[in-house]
């Protein structure tokens, strides 16, 4: 379920691990979108993200398949860019298994799915799965905000994008 902030100028700062020991820190305006989202997280680690992804509330009995994306309970909160490509479970392509509850990634705002302390999945053409959590929000005045990476709380350097080709 989306849940609602009051503060439509909210930043919102997420730590996304990719290992223990490999993180970023990004600031992200509440009006942005998870397709935004997942740009400035590409950026971040040095990857081009022309490849399928999804957002997942799901911690447990999740299965990434071969080439992609992400299965499991489908009656999980999740968010995949196939919803906004047209692909639905009914609609789905060989091999893959596509949630009827999958929500698009486009237009679904952070503001209205994070809150403090909450998690997600972000898994990335099915090999790269990245724990994201929102650490807090910060009142903001502007109209506008470009998303940040936090230089000063970067950890680890960023693997190679696609090592498995």
């Amino acid at each position: 379920m989306e849940q609602k902030t009051d503060n439509f100028n909210n930043i919102f700062r997420f730590t996304v691990e990719l290992a223990s020991d490999i993180s970023r820190t990004i600031d992200i305006f509440g009006t942005d979108d998870l397709y935004q989202f997942a740009n400035i997280i590409g950026k971040a680690f040095g990857f081009d993200i022309n490849y399928q992804f999804g957002f997942y509330n799901i911690f447990t009995n999740y299965i990434v398949s071969d080439i992609l994306p992400i299965r499991a309970d489908f009656n999980s909160e999740c968010y995949e860019l196939f919803n906004d490509l047209g692909f639905t479970e009914d609609k789905g392509i060989v091999g893959f298994s596509f949630s009827k509850k999958a929500k698009g990634v486009k237009g679904h705002l952070i503001k209205n799915i994070f809150v403090p302390n909450k998690k997600m999945l972000f898994v990335f053409c099915g090999e790269w799965v990245f724990l994201i959590t929102c650490v807090h929000t910060i009142p903001s005045e502007k109209k506008k905000f470009t998303a940040s990476i936090v230089n000063e709380l970067t950890r680890g350097n960023s693997p190679t994008e696609l090592g498995f080709y």
